[in-house]
């Protein structure tokens, strides 16, 4: 045939291309084939195996809704976008006394967009820099749609909020939310444990009502409900208490993890006993669920029975 030449060329160009992206994948011990010159050449084949991230198996935290009464019907699927606004996250939560007065100016004036400013003379050299790196990162993603910041003598600082419904819902709570998630995430991986989670999952309870959940975990057999509240915490309480008994999680597995600068940890442990959950400050939240985990339960158990 006159054009097998051209055949025989685009051949080679794909098996060298290939051949790149294979060693972009770390590929090894291709398959081989025969080009119409005799030459061999590497292909990839369709059945070769490309890395992928561990699976999120979510059975058994089905088996245990279902175990009493209850269904999962709807979950949101995880985006792209989220490994970037996690990490905003847990900038926010690392350092929350810093950025307080960024994050309430912004929630006064998110839902009408208005613009604001805030004067930080006053304020330590490292909250200057926490308030002024969080609004950098917000603009640069378009969660503030203007922003400067006016330094010495004058230490200002002027931002407009988005009122895009992402960037609403992000800071009306589900900061704290992925705060929260991460910091799960990330004790568990550094013990090695295996896990898996649904976020903001609507279930059907036994009664046929809906309910929203904010996070529940499965970790060694165990199971952790956790919901997280930036404000309000007294609109909710009692209906997590509620919630508690039907889903059937005792005291040391149920957070409720508050980001309310008027809690303090003495009224988190009034809460905590009243409504029969752990009402934890956002600060002592890791510490907290660290003792809950499966080994250290034990550990406390042992400790207690001992004379």
């Amino acid at each position: 045939m006159e054009d097998k030449p051209e055949i025989t060329t685009l051949l080679e160009r794909m098996a060298i291309a290939l051949e790149k992206i294979a060693d972009l994948l770390d590929v090894k011990d291709l398959p081989k084939i025969k080009s119409d010159t005799g030459d061999v050449v590497s292909f990839v084949s369709s059945e070769l195996e490309y890395p992928t991230p561990p699976a999120n198996d979510i059975t058994k935290l089905q088996d245990f809704l279902s175990s009493r009464g209850i269904s999962i019907k709807t979950i949101p699927p995880e985006q792209e976008s989220d490994e970037i606004l996690d990490k905003i996250a847990l900038f926010i939560g690392g350092r929350l006394e810093s950025v307080k007065g960024v994050l309430d100016s912004i929630k006064t004036n998110m839902n009408t967009g208005r613009a604001f400013s805030l004067n930080l003379r006053n304020e330590p050299h490292q909250a200057v820099a926490d308030a002024t790196h969080l609004c950098t990162t917000l603009y640069n993603i378009a969660f503030l749609t203007a922003y400067r910041y006016q330094k010495s003598p004058v230490y200002q600082l002027y931002a407009t909020p988005s009122t895009a419904p992402r960037a609403l819902n992000f800071y009306s709570g589900q900061w704290l939310e992925r705060f929260v998630k991460t910091q799960v995430v990330s004790i568990l991986k550094s013990k090695s444990f295996e896990f898996s989670y649904v976020c903001n999952a609507q279930i059907s309870l036994p009664n046929g009502d809906d309910f929203e959940l904010d996070m529940l975990f499965e970790t060694e057999g165990v199971i952790f409900w956790l919901e997280a509240k930036t404000s309000d915490y007294r609109k909710h309480i009692e209906k997590y208490s509620k919630m508690a008994k039907i889903i059937g999680i005792d005291c040391s597995h149920m957070f409720m993890v508050l980001a309310d600068g008027t809690v303090t940890d003495n009224l988190a442990r009034d809460l905590s006993s009243l409504f029969g959950m752990t009402v934890v400050r956002i600060e002592k939240f890791a510490e907290q669920l660290t003792k809950a985990l499966p080994e250290n339960r034990d550990t406390t158990i042992e400790n207690e029975a001992t004379p």
